[in-house]
């Protein structure tokens, strides 16, 4: 309005209680994924928000990690272990996508999710990079996931995130489990302003 007056206002955040899950990487990677979805729906939208770095600030940064969420918690090893992340199995694909036919690739992208294995976080949003200072604005991803759950008993939690090599490499260089996180509540509010004629 010309004049200053607010027409229309709100407060940005979730229309009512959620779950939320978290993944904290403390070496070689440092930092959080917190996955969010409406408690009263399994079938709503997962935020992603990623905040990731090297934990040693010489380290150069690197790019293209694929991530994926993976069947199987970390068993023995901690992410400290030369062997580390093999426990966690292959990728969480509940539906028993068919990974190994040329197509997957073509098919699965971040306009055609329900093409991918559950999952599959680098084919459903984009791979990583990984720069040597936390809460730098290129740490930091956000992402709306269609096709994962935090909520019920298949849920994510109880699995393990997997960030591989750099450049698409298969190697698993960090990886933790997927724990829950305290609920939260969040509300929707809309104030309407009229203006005063």
């Amino acid at each position: 309005m010309p004049n200053g007056t607010r027409q229309l206002c709100g407060s940005i955040g979730y229309p009512g209680d959620v779950v939320v899950a978290k993944a904290t990487f403390k070496s070689p990677v440092v930092g959080t994924i917190l996955f969010t979805q409406l408690k009263s729906n399994s079938y709503s939208d997962v935020s992603i928000f990623v905040n990731l770095a090297y934990g040693k600030s010489s380290t150069t940064a690197t790019h293209g990690h694929n991530w994926h969420i993976h069947a199987y918690p970390i068993r023995t090893e901690t992410d400290d272990d030369a062997n580390r992340c093999w426990s966690t199995g292959a990728h969480w694909n509940p539906f028993n996508i068919n990974i190994s036919d040329s197509s997957y690739t073509r098919n699965c992208r971040p306009d055609n999710p329900f093409a991918c294995e559950i999952g599959d976080l680098t084919g459903k949003q984009t791979t990583l990079s990984v720069v040597p200072d936390v809460g730098k604005i290129q740490a930091k991803y956000f992402f709306t996931d269609l096709t994962s759950w935090v909520n019920g008993t298949e849920s994510m939690i109880g699995r393990s995130v997997v960030i591989h090599g750099a450049g698409g490499a298969p190697s698993r260089m960090a990886c933790v489990n997927v724990t829950p996180n305290a609920s939260q509540n969040h509300f929707q509010v809309l104030h309407y302003y009229q203006p005063i004629i």
